[in-house]
């Protein structure tokens, strides 16, 4: 199916025994926001998502690889700042139960230099309704969080009395994943049909060119078979015309030498009786 947007809510409800705010195809017009602490140091506070697939026993399947994937962060400052931060998800290609939601978890945390804070706070948790899917496709999500950051210190020159407060807004429009995708089972079957068909194309051409190959070897079609069978025809009809034209010579030639073999004979009886006939006169 298409990609949906779906938006963090400020409402709540119970799915798959898991009662936490919606994450909804439309917003809400509950906008709050929830907060943390990070304290001994002058935090860039990072916010980020945990994603899960709920199954309808409330147990959880992870997609995300164990901590957090960074989305947006605030460098620090003690001046307070609210803004739209944006980042990217692709989940892992995964098969579902028609029963089954997505759960996502937002958090915090800070890092100074390469250093990043103990405590790393949950904000907000967002789960959705049971999709009816069987297939979670790794397709690309675009998730925008409203967030802010204050950050204060007891002692100006000493950042371990210093900290930090993250801040994730929601409820409204502004906090939200676009991109999200799931397929049903008819959808997953034809997905699943896409991403073979260049297989299925190569192996059709590979099983092609080998019977091409096979029936060449063994003669019963070789590429211009018919072409060379005809001029063969041609060349056998062709001697065998010269043929009959040297028999027919042949016979002309032995009948002409009978016919001047007889004419020799009828010269020569004639001969004779003019000789005879000569001899009698004058005797």
């Amino acid at each position: 199916m298409p990609s949906e947007t779906r938006y963090f809510r400020g409402d709540r409800h119970a799915v798959n025994t898991i009662n936490v705010f919606i994450l909804g195809r439309e917003p809400s017009n509950t906008p709050t926001y929830n907060l943390a602490t990070i304290p001994d140091n002058t935090w860039d506070v990072y916010f980020g998502v945990r994603v899960y697939v709920a199954k309808p026993d409330g147990s959880l399947v992870e997609l995300t690889p164990g901590d957090p994937v960074p989305i947006a962060f605030i460098p620090w400052g003690t001046t307070p700042v609210e803004t739209t931060g944006s980042g990217f998800y692709t989940p892992p290609e995964i098969s579902v139960g028609a029963d089954d939601a997505i759960l996502v978890e937002v958090y915090a945390w800070g890092v100074y230099g390469n250093n990043i804070s103990l405590s790393m706070p949950l904000l907000a948790r967002f789960i959705t309704e049971r999709l009816g899917a069987s297939l979670i496709p790794a397709r690309q999500w675009v998730i925008h969080l409203h967030i802010g950051r204050e950050g204060a210190c007891e002692i100006p020159t000493d950042p371990t009395t210093c900290w930090a407060t993250a801040k994730f807004f929601f409820g409204d429009s502004s906090s939200k994943i676009e991109g999200f995708s799931y397929l049903t089972p008819v959808e997953a079957s034809f997905h699943h049909l896409f991403q073979m068909m260049p297989s299925i194309v190569m192996l059709t051409l590979a099983l092609m060119i080998m019977m091409m190959v096979a029936l060449s070897v063994s003669g019963i079609y070789r590429p211009g078979r018919e072409a060379r069978a005809r001029l063969e025809r041609e060349n056998l009809r062709a001697r065998r015309k010269y043929l009959e034209a040297r028999r027919e010579m042949a016979e002309a030639e032995e009948q002409m030498k009978r016919q001047r073999e007889k004419a020799g004979e009828k010269e020569g009886e004639e001969a004779g009786e003019g000789v005879e006939k000569r001899e009698k006169r004058s005797s």
